[in-house]
């Protein structure tokens, strides 16, 4: 009995052992490889994802992915969906101004002006008259001259002079103008301030622009502002979000026999789309149109776009044509459209998509020796387990932050080949064989016990 027992035990541990058991990957796991460049040292290095690898993997998440070292160690490795950067703003550009007089009595006809610019439209100098009453010139306005600022400014920054003990509060209108002569109001009521109470000192002087680009700015400037004197006009400019780049792939569609006025599209990979739109062969097109994907042919087809897509004459000569079709990431292989609302203009030519998709960042740790090698496309790995902490990548606090380079790659080499992405034959099933056998075992010993237990109960008792 106690054999038997000790070989159910037997069974039992090593079930266990080889269902608990997993193989860490090695290169030739992998159909295809990349040997990367890194110049310098780095404690991380980013990369773009190629194209051959969408083209090759075997899921759609990636998860056949794995960077060696030279000693064939996996560095950890994480993926992210590319964001937009943020460009730091251009330095703040000094304008050079020119104030316009009035005298202080409300008679139109006591001056005039004339200013005169060069070729470019910059003001070089502004001319008056004499004034022939016995009054006195204030300012009443500020002209600034914008024409060599050519980005888009967010705000006027002014300094000025001050004759007053008392300090001020104004406000101010600023119009804006092309040509010195038809102007437009961009800024009504912006306060400006300075006032002073014991060691406190309120300033206001910043006046926020709608962000455009201005040849010319006129600042109103109130009669209580006759002791405060201008010296110096300031635009700053906002910092700019530049959209991750987009690439584009071009894709006939082959008639779905079917369905009349339909055709599919294969992408032959598992790129991440956010983007699609229809080449049309010729002008004035207007078509209804339902985009629709799937991974794989066991799916129904799921709805990504219903609407217009165009190409049209305008009266000038130049194009209308429609935006691209935008929807969530996906990385659906197959896609479909159809003509909606009953059209059958897809019946007489043969419909071509583009599909903008975004790659990938992946990043990785430079904790092995190099060079490093990008393995991709297996049907026998899982998804790795180990990541990176994004907020490395992340870190507000200059301080907190890594040194991450760009890596760049060579091009792909066969690793373990094509029979990598052929699904593994099944193997022998040994799992299920001992634990059919250690039931057996379980079983056996389980009637012995209640054969040997009768047996027993069946003897007579001694005297």
């Amino acid at each position: 009995m106690r054999q038997l027992q000790l070989t159910t035990t037997l069974l039992v541990s090593l079930t266990c052992s080889i269902t608990a058991h997993a193989v860490t990957p090695v290169t030739d796991d992998f159909a295809y490889g990349m040997q990367l460049v890194t110049e310098g040292e780095a404690s991380l290095w980013q990369l773009g994802v190629p194209e051959d690898i969408y083209l090759k993997v075997t899921r759609a998440d990636l998860g056949d992915i794995r960077i060696f070292d030279a000693n064939g160690q996996i560095m950890p490795h994480m993926l992210q969906r590319p964001a937009a950067t943020t460009e730091e703003p251009l330095a703040p550009a000094s304008l050079p101004f020119y104030p316009l007089y009035r005298t202080d009595v409300d008679d139109s006809d006591s001056h005039s002006l004339r200013i005169i610019t060069d070729d470019k439209g910059a003001v070089v100098n502004i001319a008056r008259e004499s004034i022939t009453t016995e009054t006195r010139e204030i300012i009443s306005e500020y002209l600034i001259d914008a024409t060599t600022v050519q980005h888009q400014a967010d705000k006027l920054i002014l300094d000025w002079k001050s004759a007053s003990k008392t300090g001020f509060t104004a406000t101010v209108n600023i119009d804006a103008s092309d040509d010195l002569s038809a102007w437009h109001r961009l800024v009504n009521n912006a306060t400006l301030a300075d006032l002073q109470f014991g060691d406190h000192q309120l300033t206001q002087h910043e006046i926020d622009l709608p962000v455009g680009t201005y040849r010319y700015l006129r600042i109103s400037w109130p009669a209580r502002l006759r002791d405060v004197a201008l010296e110096q006009v300031t635009v700053t400019f906002p910092s700019t979000e530049q959209p991750p780049q987009r690439y584009w792939m071009k894709i006939t569609g082959v008639k779905n026999p079917g369905l009349p006025g339909s055709y599919d599209f294969d992408t032959n990979g598992n790129w991440p789309i956010d983007q699609a739109r229809i080449v049309f062969p010729e002008q004035n097109m207007l078509l209804k149109i339902e985009l629709s994907s799937r991974p794989n042919e066991k799916f129904v087809w799921h709805r990504k776009y219903l609407g217009l897509f165009y190409k049209l004459l305008r009266e000038d000569g130049t194009l209308l044509i429609s935006p691209p079709a935008a929807f969530n990431i996906t990385n659906d292989r197959y896609w479909h459209i159809e003509e909606a609302a009953g059209g059958n203009i897809l019946e007489q030519y043969t419909p071509v998509l583009e599909f903008g998709w975004l790659p990938h960042l992946l990043t990785f740790v430079a904790q092995g020796v190099p060079p490093y090698v990008i393995a991709y496309g297996s049907t026998r790995v899982e998804p790795p387990k180990q990541s990176i902490d994004p907020v490395m990548l992340s870190a507000h606090d200059a301080s907190k932050k890594v040194l991450i380079k760009t890596a760049n790659t060579n091009p792909s080499y066969i690793l373990g080949g094509v029979r990598r992405l052929e699904p593994p034959p099944e193997p022998y099933p040994w799992r299920k064989l001992i634990l059919w056998s250690a039931l057996i075992a379980g079983t056996v010993l389980l009637f012995w016990m209640v054969w040997r237990l009768s047996r027993e109960l069946g003897k007579p008792n001694a005297p």
